[in-house]
């Protein structure tokens, strides 16, 4: 169970790194160019690779990631939390020597 949890953590942070750098190098375009109020809206139309909408505005320093981590600090935690998950992995792994 706890090597399928840290599999399933590789994989959703390999696709917000994947999303990210889409949005970054400007491949996805986010809500870069909208004025006004529209800047801190998210939209489906700005949605990018994987979840739905999101608000991404280098210009102003503003990101929102979609689904439930929508903040780079609480994608902080879930990697905190999944470590340690892998060292339970690692320490369950019988020694076969």
């Amino acid at each position: 169970m706890t090597r399928l949890l840290v599999i399933l953590a590789l994989i959703c942070c390999t696709l917000g790194l994947v999303q990210f750098l889409l949005l970054s190098t400007g491949i996805c375009v986010g809500t870069r160019g909208l004025v006004g109020d529209e800047l801190f809206k998210a939209t489906l139309e700005a949605k990018c690779f994987v979840g739905g909408a999101i608000i991404f505005t280098p210009e102003v320093n503003i990101i929102r990631l979609p689904g439930t981590f929508v903040a780079p600090w609480q994608w902080s935690w879930f990697l905190i939390a999944n470590s340690f998950f892998t060292l339970a992995s690692a320490v369950s792994v019988p020694n076969h020597n």
